[in-house]
C-alpha cells in the first residue's frame, strides 16, 4: 500500500511522467495535459482536464501538496477553476481543495455525490494561498495554505473519513470551466516543497571582475533574442540590449522583507531607438508580478512600479539624472517598499514609496539585471548593451585629501581643470582657519579664511594666457572646498569662496597664491533692513538675518537663551548684526560655517549641555620613556586651525 507522499514530482524534465500520471485525460476534446517552462500545463475548456495517478494510493498518514497556478476567468459564467483532488473508488465521494476564478474563492471540500454542506471557502489570495495541502493524521483531515511551501496555515479540519485509508486512492490535478475562453492551469513541485531559504538579497553580492559569469550566483541568465547571454567586460555586467529581453538572472531563493538590491547602472544608448531600457528587477513566483526600477533612455525617465500580470500600478516617474541616479536600490523596511537612487552608491535619496506588497516576504524570489532595445528599423542589429556593476557592494574611499576649485561656478567641482590637489606647492601648503577671531570664549567670531599656492608651469591659472581652458573663468568669488577620506569617511574641512588671486609669472616662480574666505563672509558688508521683532530669542533672529541676506545653505541654529524684547535692523551691515545678537547671547556662544557650508549657531548654554561638550570625543596617547600620557577631548565649536602640504 503506497502513501501519496511517495508520489513526487517537480515536472521539470519536458515530458509526463506516464509512470507517475498513467491516467492523464482531457474530456474536451482539446490537447493531453503536458509539461511546458518547468511546470504540469493542465487545458481549462468546458471538458475536464487533469493529471491523472493511478488507483494506488492511501491517505492515511500522509499528504499531498503541490503549487498552484489557477485559469484565468476568461469570460466564464460561473465556473473556471483549478482543483488538488483526491478521490475514492465512489465517483463524487473525495477530498478536494479549489480555486474559482470566476468568484475569486478558495474552497476545501469533503464531498459526497459531489457535494459538501459544510464546505470552507475564502477570498482567494495568489500569495498567501499559492501552496495547497491536503493531509491525514491521526483519524483529522486537513486543509493547508502556504505562500512559499515552507509555512503552513490551517485552512480547515474535519474528521477523516473512513475511505481515507483504501488503498486505491486516486489523485488529480484537475481544471474544468462552463463557458468563456480556454485557458490553462499550471502545477508545480508536487510532494516537492522548497528548502527552507533564509537568504535575503543582501548575501548576493557581485563586483562582476572576473572574466566570466559566476553561475552560482546568476544561474538562470538569458536572452530571448538573437545575441549572446549576458556576460562580463572590463569590470562589469554587460548586458545585449535587443529586441528580445536579455538579463543577469539570479536563484529563486531569496527574500526582499527587511533587505535591499542595489546596483550602478548604465543604460542602453538611445541613439536609433524606439523603445530601449534597463531595469533592476525584482520578481515574485508569479508570472509578470513584480518590482520594477526602470531607467527608459528614449522617453530620459526614471520609472518604478509594482506590477500585477506586467500592468503598472501606481506607477511613478522622474526625468532622469545620470550623475544623481547613478545607483539604484530597491528596500523593503517595516512594511515600506523604498525606490531609492545614489551618486555614488553611499548616500541614498528616496525616490518612492508605497506598502510592500506582501510576497516580498516570500522565500523564493528572484533578482535580475534586464535590458531591453526596439530599434527604429525593425530587426535592425542594435550594437547596444546596459552596463551594471557593484550589485549590493558599497564603494570604499580611498585615502586622499582634495583642494578644488569650481572655477565655472556650476556647484558641481567637476571641471576638467577644478580639482587642484596636484598642484598644492609644498612651500604654499593649504591653511585654514574659522570659528573664533582667538582661542578665547569671549572672542569674537571670524570669517574663515584659506591660503595655499598652486604650480602654474603650464600657465593654466594665468588669466592673460588666451590659451588656458579657464582663463575667461579665473575671479574672485569661484567656489573652493577641501575635504579628506580617512578610514572609508569623508570629512570636509572648508568651505567658501576666492578673495584673491596673485599670478607670479616669474621664469623662476610660475606659481599663483590663492587665498579664499568662508560663506561668513557673505555677511560682511552687507546691509539689511527688517521689520520690528518683540520678545525673539536670539536663535530666531540670527535666522531672520540669515533669511535678509539670502542665505540658501543649511542652518543649524541652537534658540537661544537670550529674550530680546524688541530688535529690528535698518541699513545695518549684517555681520555686525551678528555680532550685536552673539553679545546679547553672552559668552560662550559661538557662531560659524562649518566646514561642510552649515551656518552654525550656539547660544551661551551650549557647552553645559551639549553631548559634545559633556562627552569625550576622541583620546590622545603618546608615550615617553615608556610612560603614556592620555588626553580627552572635549568642546564644539570655538577656534579652528587646520593645514597640509602639497605634492607639486
Amino acid at each position: 500500500m503506497a502513501l501519496f507522499d511517495t508520489l513526487v514530482d517537480d515536472f521539470d524534465d519536458g515530458s509526463v511522467d506516464a509512470g507517475k500520471w498513467p491516467n492523464n485525460y482531457n474530456t474536451g476534446g482539446g490537447g493531453a495535459p503536458s509539461e511546458t517552462g518547468g511546470r504540469a500545463v493542465v487545458p481549462c475548456d468546458t471538458g475536464f482536464a487533469a493529471f491523472a495517478s493511478a488507483a494506488a494510493y492511501t491517505l492515511a498518514g500522509s499528504h499531498v501538496l503541490v503549487q498552484m497556478f489557477p485559469p484565468a476567468a476568461g469570460g466564464a459564467a460561473s465556473e473556471a477553476w483549478a482543483q488538488l483532488l483526491v478521490q475514492s473508488t465512489t465517483p463524487g465521494t473525495d477530498v478536494v481543495f479549489e480555486v474559482n476564478s470566476v468568484t475569486g474563492d478558495l474552497t476545501a471540500g469533503l464531498r459526497t455525490g459531489f457535494f459538501d454542506p459544510g464546505a470552507v471557502s475564502a477570498t482567494y489570495d495568489p500569495t498567501a494561498h499559492r501552496w495547497l495541502r491536503i493531509s491525514e493524521s491521526g483519524g483529522t483531515l486537513e486543509w493547508a495554505t502556504s505562500p512559499d511551501g515552507s509555512t503552513w496555515t490551517t485552512f480547515r479540519s474535519d474528521t477523516s473519513p473512513g475511505w481515507v485509508s483504501d488503498p486505491d486512492l486516486q489523485v488529480q490535478l484537475i481544471t474544468h470551466r462552463d463557458s468563456g475562453t480556454p485557458d490553462v492551469a499550471e502545477f508545480d513541485n508536487f510532494n516537492t516543497p522548497p528548502p527552507a531559504s533564509t537568504a535575503v538579497f543582501d548575501d548576493l553580492v557581485e563586483d562582476f571582475d572576473e572574466p566570466v559569469v559566476d553561475t552560482s550566483k546568476w544561474p538562470n541568465n538569458y536572452n530571448t533574442g538573437t545575441g549572446g547571454l549576458p556576460d562580463q567586460v572590463d569590470g562589469r555586467g554587460r548586458v545585449p540590449c535587443e529586441e528580445g529581453f536579455a538579463a543577469f538572472a539570479s536563484d529563486t531563493i531569496y527574500r526582499l522583507q527587511g533587505a535591499q538590491a542595489r546596483v550602478q547602472m548604465v543604460p542602453p544608448a538611445s541613439t536609433g531607438m524606439a523603445d530601449a531600457y534597463a531595469q533592476l528587477l525584482i520578481l515574485s513566483d508569479v508570472s509578470g508580478t513584480q518590482i520594477v526600477f526602470e531607467v527608459e533612455a528614449v522617453t530620459n525617465l526614471l520609472s518604478m512600479a509594482v506590477q500585477e500580470g506586467f500592468t503598472d500600478e501606481d506607477a511613478y516617474s522622474i526625468p532622469y539624472d545620470p550623475v544623481a541616479h547613478a545607483w539604484l536600490r530597491i528596500r523593503e523596511q517595516a512594511s515600506i517598499l523604498s525606490w531609492e537612487t545614489s551618486p555614488d552608491g553611499r548616500e541614498w535619496t528616496v525616490q518612492h514609496t508605497k506598502d510592500a506588497p506582501a510576497w516580498t516576504a516570500q522565500n523564493n524570489l528572484s533578482v535580475q539585471l534586464l535590458a531591453h532595445c526596439t530599434p527604429l528599423v525593425t530587426g535592425a542589429p542594435t550594437g547596444a548593451f546596459a552596463y551594471f556593476d557593484n550589485f549590493n557592494i558599497t564603494p570604499t574611499l580611498a585615502s586622499r585629501y582634495t583642494v578644488a576649485v569650481d572655477w565655472q561656478g556650476d556647484g558641481d567641482f567637476d571641471g576638467a581643470h577644478d580639482d587642484v590637489t596636484a598642484d598644492v606647492l609644498a612651500r604654499g601648503a593649504v591653511t585654514f582657519s574659522y570659528g573664533r577671531d582667538q582661542a578665547r570664549q569671549l572672542a569674537p567670531p571670524r570669517v574663515g579664511t584659506l591660503s595655499m599656492s598652486l604650480c602654474n608651469a603650464e600657465r593654466v591659472y594665468s588669466p592673460e594666457n588666451v590659451e588656458s581652458p579657464i582663463a575667461d573663468d579665473m575671479s574672485p568669488a569661484a567656489p573652493v572646498k577641501v575635504e579628506t577620506v580617512y578610514q572609508d569617511t569623508l570629512y570636509p574641512l572648508f568651505m567658501g569662496r576666492v578673495d584673491d588671486l596673485e599670478v607670479h609669472p616669474d621664469r623662476d616662480n610660475r606659481s599663483i597664491d590663492i587665498t579664499a574666505l568662508d560663506l561668513l563672509s557673505l555677511l560682511q558688508g552687507t546691509k539689511i533692513s527688517t521689520e520690528l521683532y518683540a520678545a525673539q530669542r536670539t536663535g530666531a533672529l540670527i535666522g531672520v538675518i540669515l533669511d535678509a541676506v539670502g542665505w540658501s545653505g543649511p542652518r543649524d541654529l541652537d534658540l537661544g537663551a537670550t529674550f530680546v524684547p524688541w530688535w529690528w535692523a535698518e541699513e545695518t551691515d549684517a555681520f555686525q548684526a551678528l555680532q550685536e545678537l552673539l553679545a546679547s547671547e553672552g559668552p560662550p556662544s559661538i557662531a560659524y560655517v562649518a566646514p561642510d557650508g552649515t551656518f552654525v549657531f550656539r547660544d551661551r548654554h551650549h557647552r553645559l549641555l551639549r553631548s559634545q561638550s559633556l562627552e569625550p570625543q576622541a583620546s590622545f596617547a603618546a608615550g615617553a620613556f615608556g610612560v603614556c600620557t592620555t588626553v580627552e577631548g572635549y568642546g564644539e565649536g570655538g577656534y579652528g586651525e587646520g593645514g597640509f602640504g602639497g605634492g607639486a
